[in-house]
């Protein structure tokens, strides 16, 4: 900012600016937040070095322009949140998707921000503050991961045995068609524990109390009990499980199969 010319801003030399707005650019230039201040009626853009990283090849001869110029591509997008702040209305947006071109090329990107009124000495607002965070990453990899497990529930739905998933806890948050097609039970019977209530009465208490366990010792999970068919008979049947761990080595839950392996003698 000391180095650049202000000769073509609206904004003027930095000695000149007034004292709200001084106060907010030392603000926002101690933060390691991104942030932007847009000024004046041309909306002239000041913001710290954590924002530049968002503006890509735009900075720095994005420091003192017009907003609508620096964003023009996104400018429809934004618009009404920039009217509101200007009529002295806060907004907040979260994963807003935006086109913008900051590399010589269109991007699918994801923004979460907030828009404030800037007020000068005598309380009027004279422009916008921003405080926001690029969530791309973010919404692509959740984006990624929902593919995944629409993918593998897809699979899963069209396997010969029953299959389900836990979460760390302990707590059924899948199971595949299979499961619902020999039981007879809903998902809302089964998910948590309630995949339980299938078990003979009898191996009720074991079934669940075993399981728990090596949820506990994040352990190989291995059972026989009797699982009452849809049609109300118990048939024998085999589950076994392994334990999930992510990338640091954190347990996640189980992915287990049930066989059908003969009538109850």
């Amino acid at each position: 900012m000391r180095r650049h010319d202000w000769t073509s801003s609206s904004l003027g030399s930095p000695r000149n600016w007034p004292q709200p707005l001084r106060s907010t650019v030392r603000l926002m230039l101690a933060s390691k937040f991104p942030m932007f201040v847009a000024w004046g009626s041309e909306l002239g853009f000041l913001y710290n070095n954590a924002y530049a990283e968002l503006l890509g090849e735009k900075h720095p001869s994005a420091l003192g322009q017009r907003f609508q110029d620096i964003w023009a591509e996104i400018w429809p997008d934004i618009l009404p949140f920039i009217e509101a702040a200007l009529r002295g209305e806060a907004t907040w947006v979260e994963n807003l998707p935006l086109t913008i071109n900051r590399h010589g090329q269109d991007e699918e990107t994801y923004f979460t921000f907030s828009y404030s009124p800037a007020f000068d000495d005598e309380e009027r607002v004279v422009g916008m503050f921003c405080a926001c965070t690029e969530t791309t990453r973010q919404v692509l990899a959740e984006r990624s991961l929902k593919a995944g497990v629409e993918d593998f529930r897809s699979m899963a739905n069209d396997a010969p045995a029953m299959i389900w998933v836990t979460d760390p806890n302990g707590y059924c948050t899948y199971l595949n068609r299979r499961w619902y097609e020999f039981t007879g039970q809903v998902e809302e019977e089964a998910l948590g524990l309630g995949w339980s209530k299938a078990t003979h009465p009898d191996d009720q208490d074991r079934a669940t109390a075993e399981f728990l366990t090596a949820n506990s010792a994040q352990a190989p999970f291995s059972i026989d009990y009797r699982l009452r068919r849809a049609d109300g008979v118990y048939r024998r049947a085999v589950d076994r499980a392994e334990p999930r761990f992510g990338p640091s080595g954190e347990f996640l839950g189980y992915i287990g199969l049930v066989f059908d392996i003969g009538d109850d003698r």
